[in-house]
């Protein structure tokens, strides 16, 4: 029995073509994968910006605002006396008390209108039973023409 295996050359081409094309899908699919991975990848960075960006907002939101320049408050100090404070942290030029629908305070000498950061001014009120006593002053300062309501 003799075997004739024909052609050597054709057959070693042959296997090796075969081995050719097992190599060439198995590296036809890890491409894919590879592929795959890499759009999941994309999508998972893009997530985490977004995430990163919205907690950026978030962390700029919760920063507190800056305390304001000039800012009024009126303490009661005893029986008639209060004082009218700048509470801001700014110097108030050119300030200016109105009472509206009361009488007048007594003692409420600005000199020049300037009160410092947490600098205070002195006045008594009075009411009487024709005019009652005021429930709020109205301040204005350079920079802030249009008197505001401070509570008393």
């Amino acid at each position: 029995m003799q075997l004739d295996l024909g052609d050597v050359p054709a057959w070693t081409a042959l296997v090796l073509s075969g081995a050719a094309v097992y190599v060439a899908t198995r590296a036809n699919r890890h491409a894919r994968d590879s592929a795959a991975a890499s759009k999941d990848s994309a999508g998972s960075a893009r997530r985490s910006a977004d995430a990163a960006e919205r907690q950026a907002l978030a962390a700029e939101a919760a920063i507190p605002p800056p305390p304001p320049q000039v800012a009024w408050r009126v303490e009661w100090v005893s029986k008639q006396r209060y004082l009218l404070r700048n509470i801001g942290v700014g110097t108030a030029t050119g300030v200016k008390v109105e009472v509206r629908n009361a009488h007048p305070l007594a003692g409420l000498k600005l000199g020049d209108g300037t009160l410092e950061s947490n600098q205070s001014v002195s006045f008594l009120i009075m009411g009487s039973m024709g005019r009652p006593a005021p429930t709020e002053l109205w301040v204005s300062w350079d920079g802030q023409e249009e008197p505001i309501a401070v509570a008393i």
